[in-house]
């Protein structure tokens, strides 16, 4: 799939300009890997729970930053020792591994020595992620 896949005319009128005051109404495109069909879900962000185990890409100015992010439950029982978008509720956390290497024990060496690794394989994404942020005043050091 490619991003050209994507394009097609929208009136600027109809481009939303800043994001609505109940974000749980909007909606999530979603792509079925299996049959490569694509969906402009009627599943709201609070519905996101539903989503777990998809796995999600994050795209910043048409370019994908993250790809291939697993959906967890914060409840979940399984180490993942790359990014993970952990969902609690109705909040989302974009964790470099689940759960923290506090409660892995005798597996914590391991976890750490991984998850560094594959951060490291992401840092020029994530310097990206976070110069974003910055620049749209959703960071500030």
């Amino acid at each position: 799939m490619k991003t050209s896949d994507f394009n097609f005319d929208l009136p600027e009128e109809l481009i939303a300009q800043v994001p609505i005051k109940d974000r749980t109404s909007s909606k999530l495109m979603v792509l079925d890997k299996e049959t490569g069909e694509i969906v402009l879900s009627t599943l709201s962000v609070e519905d996101i729970n539903g989503l777990s185990g998809a796995y999600l890409t994050f795209y910043l100015d048409d370019f994908p930053i993250f790809e291939s992010i697993p959906v967890i439950p914060k409840s979940s029982s399984i180490i993942h020792n790359d990014l993970v978008l952990a969902i609690d509720g109705a909040k989302l956390y974009l964790l470099d591994g689940y759960p923290s290497l506090d409660v892995l024990g005798s597996n914590k060496s391991e976890a750490e020595r991984l998850r560094k690794e594959n951060f490291n394989k992401r840092n020029t994404s994530w310097n990206k992620f976070i110069d974003y942020l910055q620049e749209v005043g959703k960071i500030m050091e």
